[in-house]
């Protein structure tokens, strides 16, 4: 399979930018139901808590790189671990194919209640998952390449939708940040978090990327939490409380902009989504068929991209025709211990092993 080999490298840039793509897809999820909270003012502090979060999260992984650079998460178990480490590939195929569930699922939910009708939304759903298998198998060199375009394309449409709606914005929308104190804002930032698995596909790739990766890194982060914060001021400047009554909010806003002969640019919106979609589940696909790969061998790992396909697909649909699951998907005490778990605490105690190691080492 293409791009599994140590010779092959990817730049930060290219990384960072598919790590952007994922993030931002997360902004199409964000409604008031989800988010916990009405006032759509405590989702900018939210944001801004995600932004600091991710700083810290990150800490253990760059301490356990910079001691085995050329090791990813997976090889520092074994490493580290003997064969208790195979449950690494295992947790983590398992944890990549769980975040493609909740994505897939909301992308349903929306061709469902957007989306041409007589169109059946696992119709479409099972067109981004054959594409998305075709970049998982074409490699993460194919996806990093395929994702530099379609950054350019979404800074684009945020940019037009931007200068588009700003002049749109009335103060008087605005509502009182922490109006009923903090709470809202930390349960925004939690589910934030637990929708992305950024820092976890940095475990996987790191060894593998050249170049300035924590400068990269410290960029993606502040230009993430630039962009929400934007974004969500023009969603409350323009609709303010009629966002509270919409499914997907930032839809609704951006079928509200014109900009010269554009009308309406819920149709660039939508490309965005559909490309941002294809990219964050095709990697996806590609790191489950790495770690299957790594304890069952390459022809499993082909095979393993066409079966987290297809539960994917199977699990979502399901979530279509069930309220209990899409308040188990979308909400966030699913998902984010189930992150914070594959993000800081095995990186973590990984690094913790490490130590003590080390100082058995230096007893002997």
């Amino acid at each position: 399979m293409a791009g599994h080999g140590k010779e092959h490298f990817i730049s930060a840039y290219q990384l960072f930018s598919v790590l952007f793509i994922g993030r931002i897809v997360i902004l199409v999820t964000i409604n008031s139901g989800l988010a916990g909270n009405e006032n759509f003012s405590d989702l900018i502090a939210a944001s801004l808590w995600m932004f600091l979060a991710t700083f810290v999260m990150v800490i253990p992984l760059w301490l356990l790189t910079r001691k085995r650079p050329a090791l990813n998460i997976l090889d520092q178990g074994y490493y580290l671990l003997g064969r208790a480490g195979i449950i690494l590939p295992v947790f983590y195929a398992i944890y990549f194919v769980s975040v493609n569930w909740y994505y897939l699922s909301v992308f349903q939910l929306f061709s469902a209640n957007v989306m041409d009708p007589r169109t059946p939304a696992w119709v479409i759903a099972a067109a981004v998952l054959v594409v998305a298998c075709y970049g998982a198998y074409k490699g993460v060199e194919a996806i990093v390449r395929t994702a530099g375009i379609i950054l350019v394309l979404i800074c684009a449409g945020t940019i037009f939708m931007i200068c588009s709606l700003f002049f749109k914005m009335d103060a008087g929308n605005f509502e009182p940040m922490f109006y009923e104190g903090a709470g809202g804002s930390l349960y925004g930032a939690i589910l934030f978090l637990c929708r992305s698995s950024s820092i976890s596909v940095m475990a996987l790739l790191l060894p593998i990327v050249k170049g300035k990766r924590k400068l990269g890194f410290s960029i993606w982060n502040l230009g993430v939490w630039l962009v929400m914060t934007v974004v969500f001021l023009i969603m409350i400047g323009v609709a303010g409380d009629f966002l509270k009554m919409q499914i997907f909010p930032l839809y609704t806003v951006t079928a509200m902009a014109e900009l010269g002969p554009f009308q309406r640019l819920d149709a660039v919106f939508l490309g965005v989504w559909l490309t941002g979609l294809f990219i964050k589940i095709a990697m996806d696909l590609y790191l489950v068929s790495l770690c299957v790969t790594r304890f069952l061998g390459e022809k499993a790992g082909r095979i393993s991209i066409l079966a987290g396909a297809a539960i994917t697909g199977i699990v979502a649909q399901l979530a279509m025709g069930s309220r209990e699951l899409q308040a188990l998907f979308f909400g966030p005490w699913l998902f984010f211990p189930i992150t914070l778990t594959a993000a800081f605490l095995i990186p973590l105690f990984l690094l913790l092993m490490d130590k003590i190691q080390s100082k058995r080492r230096a007893g002997k």
